[in-house]
């Protein structure tokens, strides 16, 4: 099957080692711990103490493993080129003058790890889009798994193309909407501050959009850092950290005093999420108003997907 089937993901089920071979040879190996010893388990990918088991094996921790790994890569790479793409749309800005928007420590370190890390981490741990009981008695939810169409190189352009719209919007409305009426010309720092917090909001934003169970430690985890990044904001603005001129945040200095004065850096935090946001929204509502739910929607392209195969 696996040689002659090419697009088909064989699974190889065995309990003794007469059956060794066999799992090896499978795109998979599941290995049952049985009276005939642990050739089987030891030659497997996973392992079971029953052959019932394998329900749940299958069509509640395979299917949720593939969703969330899907999800945790998509977003992975959608936070990252947020924060890259924004830097160098900005330079676009700053006539390519070699003037560097964040500091070194900031966009190696905390933009794409420390301010952002935690909710995709527990993503693909916690979030549960449908219970357990219903999902191993619905074989139909399991069908975007053997369609394989959650995990694409389609969907992963589309992410990738929609973080390139948000680094526009995260780079090009704080620069042309940011004002200080106080102090007349906006500083690079200030700028600086401002795409961060734009940066990280959006970040938080958009997978709020993926998350569908809301348990207690997926919600702590998005206020988490949130209460991160308020703790930061202060220490950078404060703190005069400058080790090297490549390890600082000196030039930082300042910045919350001025920034979060004005009414204009919250209108343009609000107006950068809105629309960083809005293709997804748009998205969203349309597979919601057609199909239902967007578990629905999977389902089904998975079985459009299999019927033109």
């Amino acid at each position: 099957i696996r040689q002659s089937v090419p697009d088909s993901c064989c699974l190889a089920i065995g309990d003794g080692a007469n059956d060794v071979a066999m799992i090896k040879a499978g795109n998979l190996g599941v290995g049952i711990i049985g009276k005939e010893g642990r050739e089987a388990v030891n030659a497997a990918d996973f392992a079971i103490g029953q052959f019932r088991f394998l329900r749940g094996l299958l069509f509640v921790h395979g299917r949720y493993n593939y969703r969330r790994l899907s999800i945790f890569i998509y977003f992975t790479f959608y936070k990252n080129v947020i924060n890259t793409m924004t830097m160098y749309l900005w330079s676009m800005l700053a006539m390519s003058s070699g003037e560097l928007l964040w500091p070194s420590l900031i966009s190696d370190f905390f933009a794409p790890a420390a301010l952002t890390v935690l909710p995709i981490l527990v993503y693909p741990i916690f979030d549960t889009d449908v219970p357990k009981y219903i999902v191993a008695h619905a074989p139909r939810l399991y069908s975007p798994g053997i369609a394989r169409t959650q995990y694409t190189t389609l969907r992963l352009v589309g992410w990738i193309g929609e973080s390139i719209y948000s680094a526009a919007i995260c780079a090009f409305v704080p620069s042309y909407l940011l004002t200080h009426d106080r102090y007349g010309t906006v500083s690079v720092s200030t700028l600086a501050h401002a795409t961060l917090w734009c940066c990280c909001i959006v970040n938080y934003f958009r997978l709020i959009f993926e998350n569908n169970s809301w348990t207690v430690i997926e919600v702590s985890s998005i206020f988490a850092m949130v209460a991160f990044l308020l703790v930061m904001t202060p220490l950078m603005s404060y703190v005069p950290f400058n080790v090297n001129p490549g390890f600082s945040w000196e030039r930082m200095n300042g910045t919350m005093q001025i920034n979060m004065r004005e009414p204009s850096f919250y209108l343009m935090l609000a107006l950068c999420v809105c629309l960083a946001i809005l293709p997804k929204f748009i998205a969203a509502s349309i597979k919601v108003a057609i199909y239902g739910s967007k578990t629905k929607w999977e389902a089904f392209m998975a079985e459009r997907h299999a019927e033109i195969k």
